[in-house]
């Protein structure tokens, strides 16, 4: 399989990043706009994946159903393919070796202090951590199964090199550094203090997210009518909460830049939790336990919502 074009004027999915609650939102998400609209989103003419969004992407361009995405977070029976697909996912979440307070990107963090008028809270913390234990080996070997080591038709993931702290978008067309679809998957979703780094063509990768949230505006050059993000790290813009998520704020005011990069002609639907669901994620996005809950609250909460009746307007103007 081989990267295909990308159908200018088509849909683009963008899936940010969130840890396990932020995947769990997505799969309500995802599951809440095909029960309301009928669009399968695994027919997304682009998919672009962010760390937990990443993994997310992988399991839909596999294959698995939206009804699968949020059964198998529920422990329910699965299909047979949805089955076969989640035999072949990893969660990898056990610590190798012996923890070494270092620094492992030290190179981002002198970047920083160098060019302060681009000072990242986000770049420091990158910069300051210690080399994580978990392996991210077992995702790659798994990812690349689903998919006979090739390559999702215009399926899009995110990355960022540890070594200039750049953000590398993988897409699978000979791009440099050349990566695997697992490798490039499991390098977006290693959290920098946790995950040991993946290596790709000699090089360093971690989390997409530390770049950004969602990253959104890569997709612009597909020109695509719509663009759907699910982004559990934001709050919506009528939210006004309090000190406490003042980060999401920022994080929210990061994603609407990227927005409006965007064509002018391009549609965007925007899908961040509200209040009332942040309750049932709570503040830890590493929370495995409730990843079921999360999903089931998402898809209740998005199954009649503004965004939603949005997007069914947008895709029956198609």
């Amino acid at each position: 399989m081989t990267d295909q074009p990308v159908t200018r004027g088509g849909i683009a999915l963008v899936l940010g990043g969130g840890g396990p609650v932020g995947h769990a939102f997505h799969c309500g998400v995802l599951a809440a706009i095909e029960a309301a609209t009928g669009w399968d989103p695994r027919h997304a003419d682009l998919v672009l994946g962010t760390s937990a969004g990443a993994q997310v992407a992988a399991l839909l361009r596999a294959g698995m159903s939206t009804s699968d995405l949020t059964t198998r977070l529920s422990g329910a029976e699965l299909s047979p393919e949805g089955a076969r697909i989640a035999s072949l996912y990893v969660r990898p979440d056990q610590p190798e070796g012996h923890f070494l307070p270092i620094p492992q990107a030290p190179e981002i963090l002198l970047h920083a202090l160098r060019h302060p008028r681009h000072l990242s809270l986000i770049d420091i913390g990158v910069g300051l951590a210690p080399k994580g234990r978990v392996s991210m080996q077992p995702m790659i070997e798994g990812v690349n199964a689903m998919f006979d080591a090739a390559w999702p038709d215009r399926t899009w993931i995110t990355a960022r090199d540890l070594n200039t702290g750049d953000l590398v978008v993988f897409k699978g067309r000979g791009d440099k550094p050349t990566a695997r679809f697992g490798e490039a998957v499991a390098a977006s979703g290693a959290v920098p203090g946790r995950s040991v780094p993946v290596r790709i063509d000699g090089r360093s990768f971690v989390d997409g997210g530390t770049h950004s949230p969602t990253n959104a505006d890569l997709v612009g050059p597909a020109q695509p009518r719509v663009v759907i993000v699910s982004s559990p790290l934001t709050l919506p813009p009528e939210d006004r909460a309090g000190a406490g998520d003042v980060l999401k704020r920022l994080l929210r005011r990061r994603l609407r830049e990227e927005l409006s990069r965007l064509p002018a002609d391009t549609r965007t639907v925007v899908f961040e939790p509200p209040a009332s669901l942040r309750q049932v994620m709570g503040w830890n996005p590493m929370k495995t336990d409730l990843m079921g809950p999360v999903a089931e609250a998402t898809a209740e909460t998005f199954s009649a919502h503004e965004a939603t009746d949005r997007l069914g307007k947008l895709l029956t103007a198609a």
